[in-house]
């Protein structure tokens, strides 16, 4: 009879052991914890914009034709490309659409044509706060993935591409 107690006992320690974790994430889940810390700055785009295919496949931070005033941002964007390092190489800078542009800004800029029914969709592609978005993530199998409007700063597009090029082999 004393062995009986002694596997039974066994027995309810193993179901313990397993379950608790299970019931210990649950309750933390639908606690809302850790809830902020997983998501992208950006907006993802569901589904993804199809921009043209290009011979050489590699990462894009891809801008919309600039205004007049937005050469500042460019310069801030230049400079958190400079500070991937290392991953600086598996990333280039875009101009979606004209290229003039581009040489105008920076010679690290390049020029990315894209069809007027692209540009068009790109251009009406709205953030999760509504605005217009005028930055894209390109990834290397050309689609634009991720966007962001001028309301986000340009560290969460350096936040988010990190993150990208981290789980990425290409």
């Amino acid at each position: 009879m004393h062995r009986r107690k002694n596997s039974t006992l066994t027995l309810y320690a193993i179901l313990l052991v397993f379950l608790v974790p299970i019931v210990l994430a649950h309750v933390l889940y639908h606690s809302g914890y850790g809830k902020q810390n997983h998501r992208s700055k950006g907006t993802l785009l569901s589904p993804p914009v199809s921009i043209h295919a290009q011979p050489v496949h590699y990462w894009q931070i891809a801008s919309l034709p600039p205004t007049t005033s937005d050469h500042i941002k460019y310069q801030a964007l230049e400079k958190r490309w400079q500070a991937l390092g290392r991953d600086q190489a598996r990333v280039h800078l875009s101009i979606i659409g004209h290229t003039d542009t581009a040489t105008q800004i920076s010679p690290q800029w390049e020029s990315v044509d894209v069809d007027q029914e692209t540009l068009d969709e790109l251009m009406t592609t709205r953030s999760k706060n509504a605005k217009a978005c005028t930055i894209f993530i390109i990834n290397p199998d050309h689609n634009a993935i991720m966007c962001y409007d001028d309301e986000n700063d340009l560290k969460d597009i350096d936040f988010d591409l990190r993150k990208l090029l981290k789980l990425s082999k290409i």
